[in-house]
């Protein structure tokens, strides 16, 4: 992350500063050939006027050495941070007493427990940013084969569409709580989802610039909300308790969820540092993201999991809860008078900062999708999602709790059997048979995929036989207790870490790539 706005900009197409020392970036050098199409052409003109504004033009090609700048190593701990303070991490605290019995202690300890194990697979794979200088899902390729790293990116936009729903979700009933019920629902989405796109759309330079703040907004709400916590707090309560088999499920399900909350990151931590010199530590990118990965956003998850708990025994607050979040917390902050709603607009407001991700990323994805997917626009495609999820959010908006408890489990079955393939390859099988990563985009020198494809079936296998979810529990998962326990993630990733080894050594003995 650059140490300031102006060294950002060294990154676009048109070179800002005589005295940089970078080359300047081309635009997707697909899409600049020079393409027959006369609306293709236009729009590679406007997209070159925009980049020299700062807009970033470039796709998901490969950052070379010399492109590359020494970065700021604090604002980048501080980019996750600002991604993970927010409003859906409080949500996601908030389901482990509300929905699974934990009790506070209990779900404080998975949340900083299991949230470290997930952080550190999403750190893991952002070194592959800065040592290949490709997009995280771009460097697939050389794992997955190029139809697979479709597939890849098509799971991730799925991954994306569902955390930017939660996002817009959250966010629009964070700004009706606000005007005190007077802004439908709907609009609030539109709000957030609008301003998202925007930050978004502006690509690396504006990423980075706004999210270095950003976490300073929902910290001063998190702040106000533990002290009304701490002033209610009188006991640990426990809820009613499961008998031991029926409790250990539920403390195995909401494993799962807390695993993909922080996971999540697996399949894009490596997207934002591309123009990190190759000679950069890898413990130094580890750490950092790590620690912002995991630290801060924990705070905001585990104030969730308090003011939870606070229902317990307080019954005007568990009267106060009907389904929305927001409207909650307004209630728990009855006693600020109107200042909270100026609480509750910053907590709305901390969503932005995680929907950009989800949008720049999202853009990022769509571009694997064959060699005519990379001709059109990064932003073209953000905007594209920025629609979509507009629209699945409004149509989803009162089923918010079942949209959260569907989609984090489902994202963290599918990041971890990813993160297994990706890790072995680089780990085991690129040291030994070499890498050449200027084939990142010839189809006939990437890897065919078929010891990849099978990995990932049979981790896919796995993750089903495990699984224990509202609409489907796997043979292995319905057995866990009287309600079942989520064992998806744990069998999805040894399915596909035992498998894969000896099929890509196959693979790469028949095939030579």
């Amino acid at each position: 992350m650059a140490a300031n706005v102006r060294d950002l900009g060294r990154y676009s197409v048109k070179e800002k500063d005589p005295e940089a020392a970078v080359t300047p970036v081309p635009v997707n050098n697909d899409f600049a050939a020079g393409h027959p199409s006369r609306v293709l052409r236009k729009l590679e003109y406007y997209i070159r006027k925009l980049d020299s504004y700062g807009l970033e033009a470039r796709g998901i090609e490969r950052v070379k050495s010399e492109e590359r700048q020494p970065q700021n190593w604090v604002a980048l701990s501080l980019l996750w941070s600002s991604a993970g303070l927010t409003l859906s991490s409080y949500s996601t605290g908030f389901l482990g007493v509300k929905v699974y019995n934990l009790s506070f202690p209990q779900a404080a300890g998975i949340i900083w427990s299991v949230g470290a194990l997930g952080a550190m697979c999403s750190a893991y794979m952002a070194i592959f940013g800065k040592r290949n200088g490709l997009r995280a899902l771009t460097s697939s390729r050389f794992a997955f084969g190029w139809y697979g790293a479709m597939v890849m990116a098509l799971f991730n936009v799925f991954t994306e569409v569902s955390y930017g729903i939660i996002d817009c979700i959250l966010g629009g009933q964070a700004l009706r709580t606000v005007s005190k019920g007077k802004l439908p629902l709907p609009v609030g989405i539109i709000v957030i989802s609008a301003i998202s796109w925007i930050i978004a759309t502006g690509g690396y330079k504006f990423i980075h610039a706004y999210s270095r703040f950003a976490f300073i907004v929902p910290m001063i709400s998190f702040i106000a909300m533990y002290a009304v916590f701490g002033a209610e707090f009188t006991s640990s309560p426990v809820p009613v308790p499961d008998n031991s088999e029926a409790h250990a499920g539920r403390v195995l399900s909401y494993i799962a969820i807390i695993f993909g909350s922080y996971a999540g990151w697996t399949p894009v931590s490596g997207d934002y540092y591309i123009y990190f010199p190759e000679n950069t530590p890898d413990w130094k990118v580890f750490c950092m993201s790590f620690l912002g990965i995991w630290v801060i956003p924990s705070f905001a998850t585990t104030c969730g999991a308090a003011f939870a708990s606070t229902t317990l025994y307080k019954a005007e607050w568990a009267a106060a809860y009907t389904g929305s979040d927001t409207d909650f917390i307004g209630q728990a902050l009855n006693g600020l008078g109107n200042a909270r709603y100026f609480f509750i607009f910053l907590l709305g407001w901390s969503l932005i900062s995680n929907n950009i991700f989800n949008l720049y990323s999202i853009g990022l994805s769509a571009q694997l999708f064959g060699k005519q997917a990379i001709k059109v626009p990064r932003f073209i495609w953000t905007l594209c999602a920025s629609i979509l999820i507009t629209i699945l959010s409004i149509v989803g908006r009162n089923s918010f709790s079942a949209v959260l408890l569907n989609l984090l489990a489902l994202i963290g079955y599918w990041s971890m059997i990813y993160f297994g393939i990706f890790g072995l390859e680089f780990a085991l099988i690129r040291p030994k048979f070499g890498l050449d990563l200027s084939a990142w985009n010839d189809r006939t020198k990437l890897p065919p995929g078929y010891a990849a494809g099978f990995a990932f079936g049979f981790g896919a296998m796995g993750a089903v036989l495990g699984m224990n979810q509202t609409w489907y529990q796997g043979k292995i998962g319905a057995h866990i207790g009287e309600w079942g326990g989520d064992l998806g993630i744990e069998l999805g990733f040894g399915f596909a870490i035992v498998t894969y080894p000896f099929l890509r050594y196959v693979e790469f003995k028949k095939f030579g790539r």
